[in-house]
């Protein structure tokens, strides 16, 4: 998979590589992405990928129908020269039951957030970044929620700065 992506923003985070550095659990970025094409893999698949399919899975959009699709067809294609047969097909994840595809922030998020002394406008926040900060909230994890707006502090989702 040498395939390259014009303007790829999409990556594993500084976080993700400190916690677990030869990425042996699935990117939070990958994990968005499967649930958006509406698949589920183990992670004993994921640990049995090569470093490039793994790369290619983090950089590859999934932006519109035939990228998705081709998501789904590029993971079934690298799970079976892997040996690892098929990826389960699950529902894929749609703006009436998946919190950080709203179109307006929910007020359980927006609590979380603000618990956090994490100041963001949803309206502006990437996909990405909201999907990691339900991923925050789901963990009730506030000190996770600060470190994802502290490594995104260029996407507009910003802690709070003491004595500010």
């Amino acid at each position: 998979m040498r395939r390259t992506f014009k303007e790829v923003k999409d990556r594993v985070l500084l976080h993700e590589k400190l916690v677990d550095p030869n990425g042996r659990t699935i990117a939070l970025i990958v994990r968005m992405k499967l649930d958006l094409v509406g698949v589920r893999t183990h992670l004993a698949d994921w640990r049995a990928l090569d470093k490039p399919y793994c790369e290619f899975l983090v950089a590859a959009p999934v932006n519109s129908r035939g990228a998705i699709a081709e998501y789904r067809d590029a993971l079934s294609g690298i799970l079976a020269k892997e040996g690892r047969g098929q990826a389960e097909r699950i529902p894929p994840a749609k703006v009436d039951n998946t919190c950080w595809l709203a179109k307006v922030e929910p007020v359980a998020v927006a609590a979380f957030r603000k618990r956090a002394d994490v100041h963001s406008e949803w309206s502006s926040m990437t996909r990405f970044e909201r999907y990691l900060l339900c991923h925050a909230v789901r963990k009730n994890d506030l000190e996770l929620c600060r470190n994802f707006a502290g490594e995104l502090s260029d996407f507009k989702c910003q802690s709070k700065k003491i004595g500010n």
